[in-house]
């Protein structure tokens, strides 16, 4: 999973000023906002705390709205829409 997510990172690195920023959002059964907009990461930051932060999911179902919604809020927060 985090090959994937770096793999991506590094295509939108190739993009514009470099001004993104990145943020992380977890969910299985509730949803963990790990990497906050605020937090203001970029590119490098971003990657190296990515390994910290991701874990093995167990098999079971998923609340992916939950997923959606954390993320949602968190942009909505960020930008004041």
């Amino acid at each position: 999973m985090d090959a994937f997510i770096k793999a991506v990172v590094d295509e939108l690195n190739g993009y514009g000023n470099h001004e993104i920023l990145y943020g992380l959002v977890t969910f299985s059964t509730k949803a963990n906002l790990d990497i906050s907009l605020s937090e203001g990461m970029n590119e490098y930051f971003f990657k190296n705390a990515l390994t910290d932060k991701l874990y093995p999911q167990a098999k079971q179902l998923t609340n992916t709205h939950l997923g959606i919604n954390e993320a949602v809020d968190d942009f909505s927060n960020k930008y004041d829409c």
